[in-house]
């Protein structure tokens, strides 16, 4: 549940990622919400075989709030009974960035940064993977992920086929992205433990253009370029991760370089360079037996395009976040956070014509945001 108050804006300043940033009259949604309403429905049907079904009863669908979507939905099977090799088939999260490993109750920060998610904004897409994860890993990402707010097993190393037009998109062509993901938990003298590891794809994506007006329009739309006639573009990546847990104090970082579908000034969809990532510091007070308080700063930044947005416009931005993740019990976490954005523009241009598209532009504002969240296994 969440309330974003927008304070000092200079332009429109909008976000991929949360629909209430910014005012009405720019096409937000302001006011109260909710981010996410979700069930897991999980289990173990026999020896080696599990599923996982994941609904959403909060998608925001062409600015309908609270529509049920599919968020997961998926079974595997188990070579051993250790359950150390395994093979997924289904709607599951496809490797981009460790960001989008991590489920969204577990994370300090309001959303994903824009450089990872980008890559596999909703996290998900349809496919097959396998998956490697020895014992001793799966013991250890158990304790991080129970008691240290990580990604969880997602494979030390994990193959994946999929799709790749995003969640709950068809295929639309015949392309099929490939991702790896290699990572390994450490284990410190005294018990300490960090992650480090990689993510990788590649594939074609297919963009949409959105639809050239018949008069002036301020409504992002873009152009092909002459090379991609089909509308099919490179869309590759590259992203390295550290996340050293809080204990009490701790730091995660990943940077991500690629390249994929941009527009540029022109109103032209381009293949272009991208890369971005984030830093962030934070730290865990335990005050009581059942209380604790997650203090947080990030910064991040990215330059590359929006290949899931209409026109895969331009996303140039940087942001500084600040805030405190208070958990009161351990079934309630409220957070609070003050950030400093400066953002291109992704759903609206300059005045333009089907000739003569529009230009984006620049905006920055300060935010104060709030957050409830509820929940239980």
């Amino acid at each position: 549940f969440r309330y974003n108050r927008l304070g000092q804006p200079n332009g429109r300043i909008r976000s991929y990622q949360d629909a209430s940033i910014g005012d009405a009259s720019n096409g937000a949604q302001p006011g109260f919400f909710f981010r996410r309403i979700r069930w897991v429905v999980t289990g173990q049907v026999s020896e080696h075989v599990g599923i996982f079904f994941q609904p959403d009863l909060a998608s925001n669908v062409s600015g309908n709030t609270h529509v049920l979507s599919m968020r997961d939905a998926w079974g595997e099977w188990y070579f051993d009974k250790d359950k150390e090799f395994r093979f997924r088939v289904g709607l599951q999260r496809v490797p981009a960035s460790w960001d989008n490993w991590q489920a969204s109750r577990q994370r300090m920060a309001f959303d994903r940064s824009d450089a990872g998610n980008s890559g596999a904004p909703n996290e998900r897409d349809m496919g097959v993977s396998f998956q490697w994860t020895p014992k001793f890993a799966q013991q250890r990402w158990k304790h991080m992920i129970d008691y240290l707010y990580g990604a969880g097993d997602w494979g030390m190393v994990n193959i994946t086929v999929y799709n790749g037009q995003g969640l709950n998109a068809a295929e639309a062509n015949e392309d099929k992205h490939v991702g790896v993901r290699l990572a390994y938990p450490f284990e410190l003298p005294g018990g300490r433990l960090f992650e480090v590891g990689m993510n990788a794809y590649r594939g074609q994506f297919k963009v949409s253009t959105g639809t050239s007006p018949s008069a002036s329009t301020t409504t992002l739309f873009s152009k092909l370029d002459a090379g991609h006639a089909s509308g099919n573009y490179l869309d590759e990546r590259l992203n390295f991760f550290i996340y050293y847990p809080p204990q009490p104090w701790g730091f995660l970082a990943e940077y991500v370089v690629g390249r994929g579908p941009e527009r540029d000034q022109t109103g032209v969809i381009r293949e272009q360079s991208l890369y971005g990532g984030y830093v962030q510091g934070h730290y865990t007070w335990q005050y009581s037996d059942t209380g604790l308080a997650n203090f947080y700063v990030r910064h991040q930044a990215y330059n590359g395009g929006l290949k899931t947005q209409t026109g895969a416009p331009s996303n140039n931005m940087q942001e500084t976040e600040i805030g405190v993740a208070w958990m009161p019990d351990p079934q309630w976490e409220i957070t609070t956070a003050y950030t400093f954005t400066e953002r291109r523009n992704v759903f609206q241009t300059t005045p333009g014509t089907a000739a003569v598209p529009g230009q984006q532009f620049d905006a920055y504002g300060n935010l104060i945001r709030l957050q409830v969240i509820w929940f239980w296994n």
